[in-house]
């Protein structure tokens, strides 16, 4: 199993949110139209509380996934605000094609696909001294200066 973290793009980002959207639309739409029928039905002296049901379950659906699509779109957009803006959060750069496509790394990000602003960089640098500092306090193989095991 690679280890590889998967980078997702924006146009993947906004892709998927307007799928979610224009799924829960179509099933908004369908289950008025649903409903509509099924209450006409009714009203000639047949039984259509059936499809009056259905048309209620879809409509409540529809409105599930639209809600869920703009939840998406708020966490998409975080994504995005770190998202490289030269390879839009690829880590490559697109140039050429087939296999040739993705062989050239973002000399902006480094192929990492995110940008971040001076502040966040300076913590993560201070993490890491920190961490590094943590790992040699921690290993008992390095002595401290000025002592030896003589006595």
């Amino acid at each position: 199993m690679s280890k590889k973290i998967r980078k997702i793009s924006n146009i993947n980002i906004y892709v998927i949110y307007y799928g979610i959207f224009l799924f829960g639309a179509f099933l908004f739409i369908g289950g008025l139209y649903m409903y509509d029928k099924g209450v006409a039905i009714t009203e000639q002296g047949f039984d259509g509380k059936g499809l009056e049901i259905a048309g209620i379950i879809t409509i409540v659906l529809g409105l599930l996934f639209v809600v869920l699509s703009f939840m998406y779109s708020r966490t998409g957009a975080k994504v995005i605000r770190t998202n490289c803006p030269y390879c839009h959060g690829t880590g490559y750069i697109d140039e050429g094609i087939g296999k040739k496509a993705r062989q050239e790394i973002c000399p902006v990000c480094d192929g990492t696909g995110k940008m971040y602003d001076e502040a966040t960089k300076h913590l993560e640098e201070v993490k890491k001294i920190e961490g590094e500092k943590k790992a040699i306090e921690s290993d008992p193989s390095v002595k401290e200066e000025g002592t030896n095991d003589l006595g």
